[in-house]
């Protein structure tokens, strides 16, 4: 039998492979190509980017310990890039469509072959000016628009929702976004960043109002905040630790005490300890994580005794057991927020099912 070199030299390099890209580039899990590399070299890499080059189109194919993981497929037109479309496991995930300029003019996201989005931009002056979003059945529902200034830096950005009428601003310097709106033309929230990017002032409006008002400043002691209810006529101080984590709550409504709140935090940074006290009366909630960061249980007190002890068993299902005396008499289990049974500690069985307490 007669070998081909080109077998045989795969043979010597750890096994025979057929090998029928035109090229071969260091990838990443985004399918970047980082550089250019012989075949015989790409079982070197965790991500491989391999290119096909057809008439009129290629086939890019992400690689990831060998096996494929993305592939797009480029159309081309007078040389230039016309339409892409992208798929994972042979399934088509977005398509896109180029203009001359090879400025992405729609991208359509898909699953499962059905369409789930489209968007289509607009430029002016080589940059985007706006992006009108629809939904799988074609129906507009977000737009947003990019105005720049003369020198073209980005000045703002809004977003318009006619269904949900819901208008959303950004104020942009230099590329920072500098303060935001949420809202409509008389009811919304409104944030101010300082040159750090961190909140400096919030407002809400309502049916051109002031409802609602916090500021921000950075003292020797630590960033603190003084929130407004002119509705309700109270005011909050708050003291905030050098990770923007509240530490402490101070409310009054005129120079009456309303309630004093102080927070602790474990050693990753979620919230241990809250511990509320108000003329007549101390409240606590104890909370402790899981390795994943999520809630497992809190532990509610009032006046130093236990209340309610709330244990999370699934990502929407948890139980609760009330207590009386120091000891838990009823268990009563939830899941997706609704109650599914109750059942008395002492003598375990079921009271109820559904229904309220």
């Amino acid at each position: 039998m007669k070998i081909r070199p080109l077998i045989l030299f795969s043979l010597f390099l750890g096994g025979l492979r057929v090998f029928g890209a035109d090229l071969y580039f260091e990838s990443n899990p985004l399918g970047q190509p980082l550089r250019e590399i012989p075949y015989y070299r790409s079982e070197e890499f965790p991500y491989v980017l391999t290119v096909d080059n057809l008439e009129g189109a290629s086939i890019h194919t992400l690689l990831h310990e060998g096996r494929p993981e993305k592939k797009w497929k480029r159309y081309y037109e007078n040389g230039h890039i016309r339409t892409e479309e992208e798929y994972e496991a042979d399934e088509i995930k977005e398509r896109r469509s180029f203009n001359a300029q090879g400025e992405i003019t729609e991208e359509i996201s898909y699953s499962l072959g059905a369409v789930q989005e489209k968007r289509v931009y607009s430029y002016e002056g080589g940059f985007v000016a706006e992006v009108n979003i629809y939904d799988g059945q074609g129906n507009w529902f977000t737009s947003y628009s990019f105005i720049r200034g003369g020198d073209n830096r980005m000045r703002r950005v809004e977003k318009l929702d006619e269904q949900k009428k819901i208008y959303s601003y950004y104020g942009m310097n230099q590329g920072r976004v500098f303060q935001e709106w949420h809202g409509d033309s008389a009811s919304g929230d409104f944030f101010r960043f300082d040159d750090k990017s961190r909140l400096s002032l919030m407002e809400r409006w309502d049916e051109g109002t002031l409802s609602l008002k916090e500021d921000f400043i950075q003292t020797d002691s630590g960033r603190r905040s003084l929130l407004v209810n002119y509705k309700d006529g109270l005011k909050t101080e708050k003291l905030f630790d050098d990770k923007d984590n509240i530490l402490q709550e101070r409310t009054l409504k005129g120079s009456s005490l309303v309630k004093i709140s102080s927070f602790a935090y474990d050693a990753d940074g979620y919230l241990a300890l809250k511990q509320v006290r108000s003329p007549g009366l101390k409240e606590e909630w104890r909370f402790v994580h899981d390795s994943g960061g999520g809630l497992a249980e809190e532990t509610y007190l009032e006046s130093g005794e236990i209340k309610k002890v709330t244990r999370y068993t699934g990502e929407k299902a948890y139980y609760e057991e009330i207590y009386r005396n120091g000891t838990p008499f009823i268990r009563v289990y939830f899941e997706n927020d609704a109650k599914l049974r109750e059942e008395f500690l002492a003598n375990p069985r079921t009271l109820k099912s559904g229904g309220g307490l």
